[in-house]
């Protein structure tokens, strides 16, 4: 049976041990910073950071002043595509703030679409910004006060 995603808010302190999942795990950091150790390698999760451990990776973490992150337990394989932008896209941290919000407040319709947003606005880089509308030539208004006034002189 697949994971349903599951959203959590997490505190973490001293480190439990190393141990891994069958899921993709995504972390984003609200408080403090989160030092892990993913597969070896060493990386920061601070307040506005992120990071996407992978199924099957062997992780460990510990947070020496203590940290909040939000935290998403996933199976969807859309995430892999996440593994190769090392933070999430500025978009992400206003969302993953609303989530610990509503999860704070059981709000079912956030907790519901909120793991998709959150994949959605990690990914927001990938997308090209909407193009902006064409620059106008700049109008002469002294030539068009002169036609004007010029019309008004005609039925």
């Amino acid at each position: 049976m697949e994971l349903a995603d599951a959203l959590s808010l997490r505190q973490y302190g001293a480190s439990p041990g190393s141990h891994s999942h069958g899921h993709f795990q995504i972390l984003l950091g609200l408080v403090g910073v989160l030092d892990l150790e993913v597969e070896g390698r060493g990386l920061r999760v601070a307040s506005g950071g992120g990071c996407v451990i992978e199924p099957g990776a062997r992780h460990d973490f510990e947070s020496a002043h203590g940290s909040l992150c939000l935290v998403l337990d996933s199976a969807h394989p859309g995430w892999a595509r996440c593994m190769v932008h090392p933070a999430p896209a500025a978009h992400a941290l206003p969302l993953a703030r609303y989530l610990a919000s509503a999860l704070q407040q059981g709000q079912p319709l956030a907790l519901q679409h909120g793991p998709a947003l959150l994949r959605e606005a990690w990914l927001s880089h990938e997308y090209p910004p909407s193009p902006t509308s064409p620059r106008r030539r700049a109008i002469d208004w002294p030539a068009l006060r002169q036609w004007a006034a010029g019309q008004w002189q005609h039925p």
